[in-house]
């Protein structure tokens, strides 16, 4: 069985650190299979989900579409990587301490390091963009 992130409770982005579950060591690479395990598994054993009561398919997708959005987030946030093969990944990266310029006043700065999320298209992605944007 292969182990993915199980999110429960209300689908809010302000309680996803409360509710995401990991069941991988950090560090690990999610994939698309992982996503749609979890969410299935999510939808199957909590009824009070609308795509569980089988109500429209507009609500059904929107809940899909939230616990994605919470897995991804919630992977990304433990420092684990999740790539959809051909369209790319999200992954935390680290930017470096650096040296920067006040606009205002022309002040050098130092700007601290930190983690932001980031996202690499796949190479598949990157070909369908660029044949519909070059004529």
């Amino acid at each position: 069985m292969i182990k993915t992130y199980i999110v429960k409770g209300t689908f809010t982005m302000a309680n996803i650190k409360k509710t995401a579950k990991p069941r991988k060591p950090k560090n690990q690479v999610f994939g698309i299979d992982d996503m749609v395990n979890a969410i299935a598994e999510e939808l199957s054993t909590n009824p009070e989900h609308p795509a569980s009561a089988q109500e429209s398919t507009k609500k059904a997708i929107k809940t899909i579409l939230q616990l994605e959005q919470q897995l991804i987030t919630g992977a990304v946030s433990d420092n684990n990587q999740v790539n959809y093969v051909g369209f790319g990944g999200y992954k935390a990266s680290e930017r470096k301490e650096r040296q920067g310029r006040n606009p205002q006043t022309g002040e050098e700065i130092t700007i601290k390091a930190t983690v932001v999320p980031s996202f690499k298209p796949g190479k598949q992605f990157k070909d369908a963009v660029k044949a519909s944007l070059v004529k």
